[in-house]
């Protein structure tokens, strides 16, 4: 059978058509087949990317840096232990050494060797300017002012012990009195020799201007006494108001002018002149006078100041 020219080009494109179906449909089933397998393969081990790297070496890096600080406070602590350790030790050697300085600050062998002569230098030193001493006067003046000195002090010492008890179980009032008379006998003899031999070598102007200059310390060291005191009251009752610091002020005064007794060889001596006079009895009226002028509540904190700063 013959075909004619049209259904032979008919029949052609049929045939062109379906073999490129065939090929399509082909290729696509092999494509769903790779992608499958890709898709559903997985390796055993997972190789890291690159930001996994970075993140493992900045954490390394985190790690090392704690690792150096910790070690860098460590040495730090052990350096303040070290150094706390030293200064512990450095500050119990230090109290064991002011221990022993304050016993010896006590000591009658330290008055005599330390606090005396330096009184006694300061004083000559004054006195040779205003009396218009000669050097060999002023050495005489200076070796008779020390043995004064350190007679005073050594007959003062007991009494000055006993006085201090005032307040204290162990006061004895009689003690007390038979100790004070007994350095005033000896201090007056002291006072005496003193005066003798002075005299011997200072001329009655040189004695004249002695005394003037005795009298001008005394009111010196009076004052100085009188606002220590108050002073003192002040930081110990706060509360005190202007009418009472006027009163109290006015009876240290009274009491200071009473006690004020100047002569040659006070100044440079350990315990001023006029001391010798003061009795626990003197003590305790000046103390009853103090209290008529504070309230109850004031009285009551200044015997507990005095308790806590020991001051009688």
């Amino acid at each position: 059978m013959s075909l004619t020219k049209g259904e032979f080009l008919f029949a052609l494109t049929g045939i062109l058509f379906g073999a490129s179906t065939i090929a399509l449909i082909s290729q696509s089933s092999s494509t769903e087949f790779n992608n499958s397998q890709l898709t559903e393969y997985k390796p055993i081990f997972e190789q890291p990317s690159i930001d996994d790297d970075c993140k493992a070496v900045a954490n390394s890096t985190n790690i090392n840096t704690l690792i150096s600080q910790v070690k860098l406070l460590e040495n730090q602590l052990n350096e303040r232990d070290r150094t706390l350790a030293q200064l512990t030790t450095a500050i119990k050697a230090e109290q064991e050494r002011e221990a022993i300085r304050e016993e010896a600050y006590q000591s009658a062998e330290y008055v005599k060797t330390a606090i005396i002569p330096q009184q006694i230098t300061a004083v000559t030193g004054l006195l040779s300017r205003r009396l218009a001493l000669a050097p060999e006067q002023q050495q005489r003046l200076a070796t008779l002012l020390t043995t004064k000195a350190e007679a005073d002090f050594d007959a003062m010492s007991p009494y000055m012990e006993a006085v201090n008890k005032f307040g204290q179980p162990n006061y004895n009032e009689s003690e007390v009195q038979t100790l004070n008379g007994e350095f005033k006998r000896i201090a007056e003899n002291n006072q005496l020799q003193y005066e003798q031999a002075i005299d011997a070598f200072l001329s009655q102007e040189q004695m004249s201007e002695y005394l003037k200059f005795e009298n001008e310390q005394q009111q010196q060291q009076q004052q100085q006494a009188i606002n220590h005191q108050i002073a003192e009251l002040n930081l110990a009752i706060p509360s005190l108001d202007n009418y009472q610091k006027e009163q109290i002020q006015a009876l240290i005064k009274e009491h200071s002018s009473e006690k004020l007794d100047s002569v040659i060889g006070t100044s440079g001596g350990f315990y001023p002149q006029h001391q010798a006079m003061i009795s626990s009895e003197e003590l305790q009226n000046n103390q009853f006078a103090l209290e008529s002028l504070l309230s109850f509540d004031q009285i009551q904190t200044y015997k507990s100041y005095q308790s806590k700063t020991n001051i009688k």
